[in-house]
């Protein structure tokens, strides 16, 4: 039987939520579970539910980031011969029957698979928005997943270099399927199970929508002045680092005109100058400087 080993990112996590995740996943006899927290405030009572469950639970000093927490959980299970290892979001909703789906999946028998994934709604979503994410197709290939409920290969975790930490938070998913996509691995998404995800706070504001320009299916997520920074800083940095996978142009431009989202939700002048030092950080940012990147784009080459 596939052993799998399951990493859990948490930071001040909803404790209910997550006992009620990890007794789902415990009713499997094939599957560990490690808890990485960033430094939350209820440490103390995180080390109790791993206790009580029977979870491995490793309490960081403080936040240093998703993938910083994701690479040491990584680590964790490459030391005990875990050849792949799912990950899941401290808001997310896993059904009772997603790791049978998973290890009952062919793509995971094929050689150049990296993840394994399946589609994610928010609740708190309109019907059109949740329209847009469904496919048609059982299973289909996809060139960017969040990391949300993703079954990864460990030893394509460990060939891109893993995830890079470096970007703290956001788009930390995407470029590591970029990375997998240069290195010649392939992303499945299954729609036979659906994740329930949080994304942040999400509005319906049709009309502030339409005053803003955005499409009826584009989704408003509320995040914190920290969050926005690294969502705008990281968007450009990845544009600039994947040039030979991406081919937008003005890409500074773009996420700077990207940025208006802010007027719609609270705290607008602490987002907005946040999101704006995110976009003058990433326009600052060459990738042909990023010594520890261009070296794992050399790795990825050989």
């Amino acid at each position: 039987m596939l052993q799998i080993g399951v990493v859990v990112v948490s930071y001040n996590p909803d404790l209910n939520v997550l006992r009620n995740n990890l007794r789902t996943l415990k009713t499997h006899e094939n599957v560990d579970c490690l808890i990485v927290d960033n430094g939350s405030q209820n440490s103390h009572e995180l080390k109790k539910v791993g206790i009580d469950l029977q979870v491995d639970v490793l309490l960081l000093k403080k936040n240093f980031g998703i993938a910083y927490a994701q690479n040491r959980g990584f680590e964790f299970f490459k030391d005990r011969e875990v050849d792949w290892v799912l990950t899941l979001d401290q808001d997310s909703l896993i059904p009772s029957n997603l790791v049978d789906v998973y290890t009952n999946s062919v793509q995971l028998s094929f050689p150049d698979s990296a993840i394994l994934t399946c589609s994610y709604v928010d609740d708190e979503w309109t019907e059109i928005q949740k329209r847009a994410m469904m496919q048609a197709d059982k299973v289909v290939q996809k060139k960017y997943v969040i990391s949300s409920g993703n079954l990864i290969r460990v030893s394509a975790w460990e060939k891109v270099g893993g995830f890079d930490e470096f970007l703290f938070i956001d788009l930390v998913d995407f470029d590591f399927d970029a990375k997998l996509f240069l290195a010649g691995y392939k992303i499945w998404e299954t729609n036979e199970v659906i994740l329930h995800h949080s994304v942040g706070k999400t509005l319906n504001k049709p009309i502030m929508q339409k005053l803003l320009l955005l499409p009826e299916d584009a989704i408003l997520a509320d995040h914190s002045p920290m969050r926005q920074y690294y969502i705008y800083r990281n968007s450009i940095i990845f544009e600039k680092r994947y040039t030979m996978i991406s081919k937008r142009r003005f890409v500074v431009l773009h996420t700077f005109f990207a940025t208006r989202r802010v007027f719609a939700y609270r705290q607008k002048l602490r987002k907005l100058i946040a999101a704006w030092r995110g976009v003058i950080d990433g326009a600052l940012y060459r990738a042909g400087r990023d010594a520890e990147f261009q070296q794992k784009l050399i790795k990825l080459r050989h």
